[in-house]
C-alpha cells in the first residue's frame, strides 16, 4: 500500500477502503473507470462493511479527484508527445 498522508485514523480507514475498491476497478480506453454505485455496494456487501452516506460521498470525492489527476497527467503526456 502506498504511503498515506497524515489524515488521522478515520481518514486512513476511508482511504484504505477506496484503495481496496480501486484495486478492482475496470479500465476503459482512456484509463481507469470511476467506482460506480453498484461496485461500491458489491464491495461493501462482500466485505460486510457498512458505509454511511458521508463515507460514500467521501469515497466518491476521493475517486473524482484521483480520476481528475489521471486526466491532467494524460493530457500533459499527450501535449509533450506533440
Amino acid at each position: 500500500m502506498p504511503d498515506l498522508p497524515d489524515v488521522g485514523d478515520y481518514g486512513r480507514q476511508i482511504t484504505e477502503w477506496w484503495l481496496d475498491m480501486g484495486s478492482r476497478r475496470s479500465q476503459g480506453i482512456n484509463g481507469p473507470n470511476p467506482i460506480d454505485d453498484q461496485s461500491l455496494i458489491a464491495w461493501a456487501a462482500l466485505g460486510g462493511t457498512i458505509l454511511n452516506r458521508n463515507e460514500v460521498r467521501l469515497i466518491f470525492a476521493i475517486d473524482d479527484a484521483y480520476l481528475s489527476a489521471i486526466a491532467v497527467s494524460q493530457s500533459k503526456k499527450q501535449e509533450g508527445e506533440k
